[in-house]
């Protein structure tokens, strides 16, 4: 990133990996052409955010159902084939050669630790092991067997109380989840944070800001206890001229399809409103479906307004990265007709 004279920063060059035609790609310098989750191995792997459940430990992987009728690697492929060209120190072997062939046999053979790897199922020499085991090189075909899938079901005694259950952390550190069985404490009063606020007050063995402003900042909001304060880019700007706030958030059907930008999910979510509580709404005259300039200290977009109850008097919010660009996702354009509320 780069600071402008006025202090803020700017992107001056932006890359991104993408199969089709998204929002970013709008943005970008420069576009790197990936595959679609159809046409890729992927993991949903523990060392990441897996599909586990309450009862049990789970993770699962994609497998291509087709071929790319076009020149072209999936993002995953291209980063292992990049780290062992640039030679980095766990992609490469000691006589300065490649360690892994590709993406399949990266995730099979890495190990972050003896016996652990990015895939918990199908361990093993032989695949009989789970969680902890040496790597199975038919680890994906085990996978592929098990429609994709792996469930480690915990015993009763190991649901419940997890933080201060012995029996679960036992299983958890053998696993490589947490690094000791001592009773996970939930704190009120932060370490971590005094620590910070220490450095602020130069009273901290070890690294401490110089400038003023950054010890000031420390000092006031890395309190140990909970405290509510203001957000800071809140604290820049008038709350009158600005009363509202805004959220967004990514839709469960977006969520759980991640990379597979099917045509009935563009049909769904063609169009991405700016959803309102019908009170606020109706306060500042604006009707439902109403086109309005949003603007905050940072610019304003034009969007289209869904009046609503189950929302916050002070708080608009939207969809997050769909339907945010007219003409992408086949969606239509904004009119050129001026907004009817502002």
């Amino acid at each position: 990133m780069r600071q402008e004279d006025d202090g803020e920063y700017k992107i001056p060059f932006i890359v991104c990996s993408d199969a089709f035609h998204s929002e970013m790609v709008s943005y970008s310098d420069l576009v790197l052409p990936d595959t679609t989750y159809l046409e890729r191995y992927d993991t949903i792997s523990m060392l990441d955010r897996p599909i586990s459940e309450p009862h049990a430990a789970c993770d699962s992987v994609r497998i291509p159902v087709i071929q790319p009728d076009r020149d072209v690697l999936s993002w995953q492929e291209v980063m292992i084939e990049m780290a062992g060209r640039l030679g980095f120190p766990a992609f490469t072997r000691e006589d300065g050669g490649r360690k892994y062939d590709g993406y399949k046999d990266f995730i099979v053979n890495f190990e972050k630790e003896p016996g652990i790897g990015f895939l918990a199922g199908y361990r093993g020499k032989d695949g009989t092991r789970s969680l902890r085991g040496e790597p199975n090189p038919e680890q994906w075909e085990a996978y592929e067997e098990n429609e994709g899938f792996f469930e480690f079901e915990l015993e009763p005694n190991q649901r419940y109380l997890r933080h201060a259950n012995r029996d679960y952390l036992t299983l958890a550190k053998e696993a490589g989840w947490v690094g000791s069985t001592d009773q996970i404490v939930i704190e009120l009063y932060s370490e971590k944070l005094q620590t910070f606020r220490l450095a602020g007050q130069g009273l901290y063995d070890g690294p401490m800001p110089t400038e003023a402003h950054h010890r000031e900042r420390l000092q006031k909001y890395f309190d140990p206890l909970p405290f509510y304060y203001m957000p800071l880019e809140e604290q820049r700007i008038d709350r009158d001229e600005y009363p509202f706030h805004a959220v967004n958030q990514r839709p469960m059907f977006m969520y759980h399809s991640w990379d597979s930008q099917n045509a009935w999910l563009r049909q769904i979510m063609s169009q991405n409103y700016l959803f309102m509580n019908r009170v606020a709404g109706e306060k500042a005259g604006i009707e439902d479906l109403s086109w309005v300039w949003v603007e905050s200290h940072n610019g304003r977009i034009r969007v289209q307004v869904k009046l609503m109850e189950g929302c916050n008097e002070q708080t608009v919010w939207t969809w997050n990265a769909i339907a945010k660009k007219g003409g992408a996702w086949g969606c239509r354009r904004m009119p050129t007709r001026p907004p009817t509320a502002s």
